[in-house]
């Protein structure tokens, strides 16, 4: 199949998928008010706890004791350069003082977290990111990873990621991180186009991106390669090759994102200025169903959505009874470092992004907390059903049922399944089943789903139960 025929063969299975949408569905949908990580539209809603008591540690805390093991983030804010779409580097300071400070400091956060009780829980998983870790010298970056790591009392097969850019990445740091037991390094190389990467302020040419992607497989249980589509002005022909390429090289897991343009970026300024060079929603969608052929061609399965893993034989898929066992055990994520963000089922809270904010709470022996958010059963219902959308691409109506009614959201639930069938979003196995699950529509509009359910759940009014 030649281009032509892929670009058209990918637009007529969006147009299938799409058929049944209302006319109106994607207004105000682009790039300016697209997430990736929409359940903060959950988090949005909700109205922050006062942070002059002790109150919202005592919830930290209490969510930390009541939890079998809990989840760290560790992040950096550093980078060798900004690039035009990035709100998640605060610093291209190269003064090693500033750098070491910064880290003593984080460790100290991490301190503090222990003494609320995550001292006596399991760590399943760290993950290294920022900003850019590998942006520290090789003995910083050692230095990092081990005391960081050392602080935590890791569970049997606990996961250790750690991001990095292919402008700071060598072999001797890929030694530093497997020493250190990263299983798990991701890499942002975004696109292969020469024009992009230079519009972007990316490192390295498209080619030598690739160098250092080929040059690290093997090297640990799994590699990650970011993709995003929906640059300014970014062709069809250049987001196949970008996907083609990196997909060739054989690396196991490959993640593509849609681009987001965030507030304090070079991207915001030029959407502002001209939001027609970034292309609409449409075209973004297209994309994606290009980047599903190529990367379903090359042996890719997608799960959960956005993550396409290279197929490796039969995959055991787990039955409802283990599901909802692992819808009852959401293990809580508690990031440190400046601009971080923690969530649970009981709270999310955020870090300072100000670097002098959240080094002056540390000094004075305070979690550098600027919001900090409560949350109620209804919320962990929305919470966990997000989660099931992303990951399991189905639901079980029947298992859920009695928690959609405790929650007082039954007449809201059954509005939203309403519509996304209507719409082509959602499919019942067969009229007697209670299984619904994604179409290839819905797969593709995900984020823009999850979206729509916290919106409607979260504004709905509580309906009381009988008695």
């Amino acid at each position: 199949m030649n281009n032509e025929m892929l670009f058209e063969s990918a637009k007529q299975e969006m147009n299938h998928a799409f058929s049944k949408l209302p006319i109106d569905y994607f207004d105000h949908k682009d790039a300016s008010t697209h997430l990736f990580n929409n359940i903060v539209r959950l988090y949005d809603r909700k109205e922050a706890y006062s942070l002059e008591t002790s109150g919202h540690t005592s919830i930290l805390s209490n969510s930390i004791d009541k939890a079998s093991s809990i989840g760290f983030y560790a992040g950096v804010p550093w980078c060798a350069m900004l690039c035009s779409f990035c709100d998640l580097a605060y610093s291209v300071s190269t003064d090693t003082n500033v750098r070491r400070k910064y880290i003593e400091q984080l460790l100290c956060e991490i301190d503090l977290l222990m003494d609320l009780g995550a001292a006596r829980k399991n760590v399943t998983s760290v993950y290294f990111g920022g900003g850019t870790p590998t942006v520290l010298d090789e003995e910083m970056f050692d230095q990092y990873l081990s005391s960081v790591i050392g602080k935590f009392r890791l569970a049997d097969k606990s996961s250790i990621s750690c991001e990095a850019s292919v402008g700071t990445l060598t072999h001797n740091k890929m030694d530093i991180m497997k020493r250190n037991g990263v299983t798990r390094l991701s890499m942002g190389v975004q696109s292969l186009d020469n024009a992009i990467r230079k519009a972007a302020n990316m490192p390295l040419s498209g080619d030598e991106a690739l160098a250092v992607v080929k040059s690290s497989l093997g090297e640990f249980e799994m590699i990650n390669v970011d993709l995003l589509y929906g640059y300014p002005e970014q062709s069809n022909e250049s987001w196949l090759d970008t996907v083609s390429r990196v997909a060739s090289s054989g690396v196991p897991s490959i993640t593509l994102y849609r681009l987001e343009v965030r507030e304090r970026t070079v991207n915001k300024k030029a959407f502002i200025k001209n939001r027609e060079l970034f292309g609409d929603e449409m075209n973004a969608r297209w994309k994606y169903f290009i980047g599903k052929k190529v990367l379903t061609e090359y042996g890719y399965t997608e799960t959960p959505l956005g993550w396409w893993i290279k197929s490796q034989g039969n995959r055991s898929v787990p039955s409802w009874e283990q599901h909802m066992r692992n819808w009852t055990t959401v293990t809580p994520y508690i990031g440190v470092g400046q601009g971080a963000f923690s969530q649970s089922l009981d709270f999310y809270y955020q870090n300072s992004k100000d670097l002098k904010k959240w080094s002056g709470s540390i000094e004075d022996g305070q979690l550098p907390i600027t919001t900090f958010k409560a949350l109620d059963e209804k919320d962990a219902f929305i919470f966990r059903f997000c989660r099931v959308l992303r990951t399991m691409q189905q639901f079980n109506r029947k298992l859920i049922e009695t928690e959609i009614q405790a929650s007082g959201l039954e007449r809201p639930f059954n509005t939203f399944l309403s519509n996304n069938i209507q719409w082509g979003m959602l499919e019942q196995s067969d009229e007697a089943s209670d299984v619904f699950a994604l179409t290839d529509g819905g797969k593709a509009l995900i984020h823009w789903i999850i979206d729509d359910f916290i919106v409607s759940m979260s504004d709905s009014e509580r309906v009381p139960q009988t008695v």
